[in-house]
C-alpha cells in the first residue's frame, strides 16, 4: 500500500487535484481517503482564541495500491 497526501486552502481545489490524480493514474486501486479540516484560529492578546472563518486548511490522505 502507499500514500498520497493532497493539502489546498480550499475543497474545490483538493477534488480537482484528486480527481487529476486519479485520471493521470488508471492503474491505482483506492483503499481508502481520510478527508481531514484543520480551522485556523486568531490569538488575540488578553482574548480567547478565535476561529478565523476565511482561512482553512484541507488535508486529505489517500491510501492506495497499485494493480499489475
Amino acid at each position: 500500500m502507499k500514500i498520497k497526501i493532497i493539502s489546498k486552502t480550499d475543497i474545490i481545489s483538493v477534488e480537482n487535484e484528486l480527481n487529476k490524480w486519479i485520471e493521470e493514474n488508471p492503474h491505482i486501486q483506492i483503499i481508502q481517503v481520510y478527508p481531514y479540516t484543520v480551522m485556523l484560529r486568531d490569538y488575540f492578546y488578553g482574548r480567547p482564541d478565535e476561529v478565523c472563518n476565511q482561512w482553512s486548511e484541507f488535508h486529505w490522505t489517500i491510501i492506495y495500491t497499485e494493480r499489475n
